[in-house]
C-alpha cells in the first residue's frame, strides 16, 4: 500500500508542476537574499535566526527554505511545534519553537534537530522531570509583559539549570515591545536589562551560544554587550517595519530592504456592461457608462482585502485596472475600459515596486492595511515558485 501511495504522490507531484494555475506567487530569491545581507551587516551579527513563522509570513516554507539554502544559519524560528514538523518533512535545517508546547507533550516531541523557548518556571520545571535531552532558549521578560521569565526568577532559573544539565541552555533571548517608536528611551532601556540578565547568566558559568533580542525593527544605540545574533521577520521579506513611526532616520535605515513577494492572476472572463447595470454582491458599483470589466479568480480567501473593494487598483502592463464592486470570496472584478487587457492576460495583484498602487507599503500608507496582516493571509493554495 505505501509503495502505491509513493507513485501516486510522485505522479500528482509531476503533474502539478506542469499543471498552469491561474494564481500564482514569485519570490525573488535575489531579493530575500539581499535583505538577509543587509540586516546581518546592519546588525553587525554573528548569527541569524530567520523567523518562518506562519506559512514563511505567506512566502511559502519550501519556498524561503529552498532559497535559505545559499545561507548558514543555525535555526529558522517557527511558532509552534506543527510547523517545526513542517520545516523539518522539508529541510535539514535546526528549528526553533517559539510557542508554548503543552507540558504533556514533552515527552512525545523531538528532541534532536528542534530546540524550544521556555517562558516561565511552571515549563523549565517540566523539563527537569522529563529527563530528556533538550536544547532551550530561555525568554526573559524585560517590558512586554506577555511571555517570559521576570529579573526575580533568575536565580531560581539559574539554579534548576545548574542541577539539571540535561536542559542545554543554548540561547536566551527578550523581545521588545516599542520598537518602532521615534523615541528609543523603551528599546534602549530594554537592551540595558537584558544585558544585565545575560551577564549574569554567563557570571554564574552558563554559556549560551545564542543571545538574541532584536527583531527587525530593534535597532539601538548603544549595542549591547552580549547579544551575538538577531531574529529577523519582516525585513527578510523586504517590509520596512518602521515605515509607519513617522522618524525620517529610522526608515532610511532600512532603505536598502526589497520586497520579495509579488502575486499575479489571470483573466478568467470579460463582460461588456451598459450604463446602469451593476456588478458584484449588494451592486454597490453601478456603471455611469458602458463599461468593459474583467474578472479575475482572487478574493479574499486568496489573501486579497475586502478593504480594497472600489477603493484601489490592480495592474496590467504598468496600467492601473480599478476594482469595482465588492472582492468576493474567490473573485474579482476590474473596470478594463482603458486597458488593452484580453483574456486569460496575466494581472499583477501584488506589486515588488514599493512605490506601486498595488504594493504592501501603498496599502499600508492609504489604507491602513498591516502588510505582516496581508501577507499571512496570503492562501498556502496559491503556487509559490522561486524567481531572481
Amino acid at each position: 500500500m505505501s509503495t502505491v501511495r509513493g507513485i501516486l504522490e510522485q505522479f500528482f507531484r509531476q503533474f502539478e508542476a506542469s499543471y498552469e494555475s491561474l494564481n500564482s506567487i514569485e519570490v525573488s530569491r535575489a531579493a530575500f537574499l539581499s535583505n538577509f545581507d543587509y540586516l546581518k551587516k546592519l546588525y553587525k551579527a554573528q548569527n541569524v535566526i530567520p523567523v518562518l513563522k506562519s506559512n514563511a509570513y505567506g512566502h511559502g516554507f519550501e519556498t524561503i527554505l529552498k532559497i535559505l539554502e545559499d545561507r548558514k544559519v543555525p535555526y529558522v524560528a517557527v511558532d509552534g511545534y506543527h510547523e517545526a514538523l513542517e520545516v523539518r518533512a522539508m529541510s535539514d535545517v535546526d528549528v526553533l519553537v517559539m510557542a508554548t508546547v503543552l507540558p504533556e507533550n514533552f515527552s512525545k516531541i523531538d528532541t534532536r534537530h528542534v530546540a524550544y523557548v521556555i517562558q516561565d518556571m511552571s515549563m523549565l520545571n517540566v523539563l527537569t522531570n522529563t529527563r530528556r535531552a533538550l536544547k532551550v532558549h530561555l525568554e526573559f521578560n524585560t517590558g512586554l509583559n506577555r511571555q517570559g521569565f521576570d529579573k526575580s526568577e533568575l536565580k531560581d532559573v539559574i539554579r534548576l539549570l545548574k542541577d539539571n544539565p540535561h536542559i542545554v541552555l543554548d540561547g536566551i533571548m527578550s523581545h521588545f515591545y516599542d520598537a518602532a517608536n521615534p523615541d528609543r528611551t523603551s528599546v534602549d532601556d530594554q537592551a540595558k536589562q537584558f544585558d544585565e540578565i545575560a551577564g549574569k547568566i554567563k557570571k554564574a558559568g552558563l554559556k549560551p551560544k545564542y543571545v538574541h533580542l532584536s527583531k527587525t525593527a530593534g535597532v539601538y544605540q548603544p549595542p549591547s554587550l552580549h547579544v551575538n545574533t538577531i531574529r529577523p521577520g519582516a525585513g527578510l521579506y523586504g517590509i520596512n517595519p518602521l515605515a509607519g513611526s513617522g522618524s525620517k532616520a529610522l526608515i532610511k535605515k532600512f532603505d536598502g530592504l526589497m520586497p520579495v513577494l509579488a502575486m499575479f492572476s489571470r483573466i478568467i472572463k470579460i463582460r461588456e456592461l451598459g450604463a446602469g447595470q451593476g456588478v458584484s454582491y449588494g451592486h454597490d458599483w453601478v456603471a455611469g457608462k458602458p463599461t468593459t470589466t474583467a474578472i479575475i479568480p482572487v478574493g479574499y480567501y486568496e489573501g486579497l482585502d475586502r478593504r480594497l473593494s472600489g477603493q484601489d487598483s490592480l495592474r496590467h502592463k504598468g496600467q492601473s485596472l480599478p476594482i469595482i464592486g465588492r472582492i468576493g470570496m474567490n473573485h474579482t472584478i476590474l473596470d478594463i475600459s482603458a486597458s488593452r487587457a484580453k483574456l486569460w492576460d496575466k494581472v499583477e495583484v501584488i506589486s515588488r515596486d514599493s512605490q506601486a498602487p498595488n504594493s504592501l507599503n501603498a496599502w499600508w500608507r492609504d489604507h491602513g492595511l498591516y502588510p505582516y496582516e496581508s501577507l499571512v493571509r496570503l492562501s498556502p493554495n496559491i503556487r509559490r515558485r522561486i524567481v531572481n
